[in-house]
């Protein structure tokens, strides 16, 4: 399941989970963020090499 479809399907809602998993939740939106903003950086820095 990724990430989109997580939030989408609004599990942590749904099966009333604990402020834990929110909080990983809000980590992996971090982690999948910060992935696609290094690799925007890390494309556009090797089209400037």
């Amino acid at each position: 399941m990724s990430l989109k479809e997580f939030e989408e399907q609004g599990v942590v809602e749904k099966l009333g989970f604990t402020f834990e998993v929110e909080s990983d939740h809000h980590d992996w939106d971090l982690a999948v963020d910060g992935i696609a903003t290094m690799t925007k950086r890390l494309k556009t820095w090797q089209m400037v090499q």
